[in-house]
This record gives structure tokens, sequence and C-alpha cells, in this order.
């Protein structure tokens, strides 16, 4: 069965600006994209990327993505966001810890930075804005947490097909959670890693960084209300995936 995203009827021509394409999520958000223009989907990319290294990684991608350096200034980024109908902001250079550590470094480049685009994109009249924010977080590991911590994991491509219907799709709402809705501790999961590989997980909940939320799970019933969106990928199916691939390039 295919995602519910790529069932998505895509105008003709649409041009997505993104940021943060040397990502996780947004690296694979446009191999999605690639996927979805080879079976003949009309979405194209221009990826803003903020390093050299990042623009020749996605430089390569594909024929469907453009890759540019990214502006720092309000002239340039509109330069680079006309024409660009959806812009998915999943670009941030910090962790919390950092942030914690150098918040007034956090608010110059991650919250200036992003209204400065957001600024430029509005110029534009860029048609919607998707921005991404985190809600969450056979050696020893250790952690930012105590191990009773929760959390909502949530496989990749399922939270791929929800960014897709936040790109493409009829909104009622501008703020909506993707989330499975269940929370895991980390004793848990370390539980489930050593069942799943066979091998001890030994884990120690060495700190709790700043700030940091003891339990966050998310309420996702907007986004399934709206549009349909729930996850596919349970989390013991997720971590066998990883596990797999983990084993698959160990063997190369």
């Amino acid at each position: 069965m295919l995602p519910v995203a790529m069932s998505l009827s895509l105008p003709e021509g649409m041009l997505l600006a993104v940021t943060g394409g040397g990502g996780f999520i947004a690296g694979r958000f446009m191999d999605r994209v690639q996927e979805m223009s080879a079976a003949g989907g009309a979405l194209r990319i221009r990826a803003l990327a903020s390093s050299e290294a990042s623009h020749g990684r996605m430089a390569t991608m594909g024929a469907s993505i453009e890759a540019r350096i990214m502006a720092r200034d309000l002239a340039g980024l509109r330069e680079q966001l006309r024409g660009v109908h959806v812009l998915l902001h999943a670009g941030w250079s910090t962790v919390p810890a950092t942030a914690d550590r150098d918040p007034l470094a956090d608010v110059h480049v991650n919250a200036a930075g992003s209204l400065l685009l957001f600024q430029a994109a509005i110029a534009e009249g860029v048609r919607r804005i998707v921005f991404i924010s985190s809600g969450g977080e056979g050696r020893e590991a250790r952690t930012w947490a105590d191990l009773d911590a929760e959390r909502d994991y949530l496989h990749i491509d399922d939270l791929v097909d929800a960014v897709l219907l936040a790109v493409a799709a009829p909104v009622a709402h501008t703020v909506m959670n993707v989330g499975s809705g269940r929370g895991t501790t980390l004793h848990e999961l370390a539980a489930l890693v050593a069942r799943i590989s066979g091998q001890p997980f030994n884990v120690t909940g060495a700190f709790a960084a700043p700030g940091a939320i003891r339990r966050n799970v998310l309420d996702g019933s907007r986004l399934r209300k709206s549009h349909g969106w729930v996850p596919k990928v349970s989390l013991e199916e997720g971590m066998q995936r990883v596990c797999h691939a983990l084993l698959q390039n160990a063997s190369r």
C-alpha cells in the first residue's frame, strides 16, 4: 500500500523551498519527493543549504532538486524564494543543551534567522509556510534524562507522510501535532533494543539536561480527524528496521 501522502494531487509545477535538507527529517522528505517524481509527481524542490558541504550533497540528489547556498540577508532570501509556493523550514543549528549554554547565540542564529526567512517568504507571496519543531528528544549509552522519562517515538516514514500533507493538502488549523500518542520510557526503549538485537544494551540516566521535560507525548487527534493520518509503523517494527539496517551496514 502506498503511503497516504503518495496519493496527493500536487499542483503542476509546484515549487517547494526546503531548509535543513542536510538533516534527517528534511533529507528523508526530499528522498520521498524523488520517489514521487519518478512516479510522475509534479513537486519540485529548491533546497537552501547552510554550508558548502550540505550544498554539495543536495546538488547530486536528482533532477527535481535545485540546491543553493542559503542567503543571509533579506534581499538575497527574497530572490531565492521568488516563485516558491510553499516553504518547509526544517533547519535548526542547536539542540536544547547547546541552546542552554549560549541562549543569545541560539536566538541570533535560529530565532532571528527564521524570522528573516519568514519575512522574505511573506514579501514574495509564498502561499504556505510549514515549520517543523520537535516535540521531544553494545557500549553503554548515557542519556540526558532519567530512565523513567517518556517520549513519543515516531518512524520517519510516518512523519514524512504528515509533512507532505502539511505541504499540499487543504488545512483548517495552523498548528497540528504529529505523534503516536503513546509514551515510551527510556528504560522500555533500551529493553526493546536489547530484545530485538539479541545483545545486551545497558543505559544509564547520567543526568537530566537543564529544562528537560519528564513526559512528552503528543495528541495527534487534530491531524487524524482532518486528514485521516495515523502512524503505520509501530515502535517495535521501526526498531527492527533500524537494527536490520545497522547489521547490514556492519557486514559490508
